[in-house]
């Protein structure tokens, strides 16, 4: 049972860790069009720090996801797990749900298309998120005596 636990955490924080990278090409290439003008910080910057944070914090909760012990630091892991949390949500709202707003106002098919493409990518990056930590419910064997 541990081995097919760890193989739904590691293909689940895969695509989590693709669409993460799909996000920090994203802000290395409106890096390199914009410059480094604080005023597109929320296209380039924000994006850039997030995706690396959560590139981490990902890889440290999953680590930590097996190890069974109380102690500060798995409590810690437990809290870092938000910060990709964040970054989904950075992609659906705000990439993805304000850019369609955008297109209300002045109508533009690359915002069009950039925005449907992180609204997809920001919900599939939220529901693999919520897989690896609803995981254990599927394996613990608490929860399969009250499937019974």
């Amino acid at each position: 049972m541990d081995f097919e636990f760890n193989k739904a955490v590691r293909k689940n924080s895969g695509i989590v860790n693709g669409l993460n990278i799909f996000l920090f090409i994203y802000s290395i290439y409106k890096i390199f069009t914009v410059g480094f003008n604080d005023e597109y910080k929320f296209y380039s910057y924000i994006p850039l720090v997030l995706s690396i944070v959560a590139f981490i914090s990902l890889t440290i909760y999953t680590k930590n996801l097996f190890r069974t012990d109380i102690s500060h630091s798995n409590s810690f892991s437990t809290l870092i797990g938000f910060i990709p949390f964040f970054a989904g949500c950075y992609m659906f709202f705000f990439l993805g749900i304000y850019g369609i707003y955008l297109i209300v106002i002045d109508f533009n098919t690359l915002t069009f298309i950039r925005s449907i493409i992180f609204t997809y990518i920001g919900y599939k990056f939220e529901y693999h998120l919520w897989l690896i930590t609803e995981i254990q419910l599927n394996y613990s064997e608490s929860h399969n005596i009250e499937k019974d």
